[in-house]
């Protein structure tokens, strides 16, 4: 008589050391809320998780359940590619770098153009007139060689 291996189920009171589940493949994994990383499965154990607490997140190990709650509806609402890796795009960000690479094609320039003078003049004129913290949403648009052309 084969005996099946228990596979440990995700709790709700993983929460409190920074994990959600991720279903792949109809089963559960442990996902950290603030790095997004999956863990494997025998990491689903409470002493595993508060490792990678104490470990990757030493400044997040006094934050309560609900701020950890807060950061899981967060990651809910992102994105994820086939692997389940983090992936979350910005869909502004996206509209733009359309609008910039048809501009591009239309003038007929090489594609890494805009990795090249387009993104390093737009951090630079946003950067004067609105402000640091407007800068970061130009480098998410996503406008490398690789990716327009």
């Amino acid at each position: 008589m084969a005996s099946s291996a228990k596979k440990r189920q995700y709790d709700e009171s993983y929460i409190q050391y920074g994990f959600t589940a991720i279903n792949k493949s109809g089963i559960e994994f442990p996902q950290c809320v603030l790095c997004h990383k999956v863990l494997s499965l025998e990491c689903m154990k409470p002493s595993f998780l508060k490792r990678h607490l104490n470990s990757c997140h030493p400044s997040f190990i006094s934050k309560n359940a609900a701020f950890f709650k807060q950061k899981e509806e967060g990651l809910k609402r992102a994105r994820f590619d086939r692997s389940g890796h983090f992936r979350q795009q910005n869909e502004a960000g996206l509209r733009a770098s359309y609008m910039v690479s048809l501009r591009i094609a239309q003038e007929k320039k090489p594609h890494n153009i805009a990795e090249k003078l387009i993104v390093p003049c737009c951090k630079d004129i946003i950067r004067c007139v609105i402000g640091c913290d407007a800068e970061q949403k130009v480098t998410s648009v996503p406008l490398s060689n690789d990716t327009v052309h």
